[in-house]
């Protein structure tokens, strides 16, 4: 078996099909827009009385949740808990933000 040809770019085609590799490369510039877009955010004051952030999400779902709790965990003020499943945790109340991730739209 030869080894694939790396500067060839039908390498990639063939075995990338699905075209991760641009994917990956365009994550610092989607973390960028993402960044900018947040912080221009306005919250509604109902927003102020939060005391917990629960990101519901199931597989890849998921990931934005607990990237998000891992990049800003020294510095928010209030615990962000990523949860996969089905069931928020039974401390969650009136005063926890829920924010429900899908990618396919299709979670039950």
């Amino acid at each position: 078996m030869s080894l694939p040809h790396l500067d060839d770019p039908t390498t990639y085609e063939r075995i990338d099909p699905l075209g991760m590799r641009e994917r990956i490369a365009e994550l610092p510039a989607h973390c960028v827009d993402a960044w900018r877009l947040a912080r221009s955010l306005v919250l509604p004051e109902d927003y102020r009385g939060v005391r917990e952030v629960v990101v519901l999400g199931m597989g890849g779902s998921a990931i934005g949740g607990a990237l998000v709790s891992a990049l800003v965990a020294e510095e928010c003020p209030v615990p962000i808990l990523c949860v996969g499943g089905y069931d928020l945790p039974a401390h969650a109340g009136p005063e926890t933000l829920v924010v429900g991730s899908s990618y396919s739209g299709k979670t039950e």
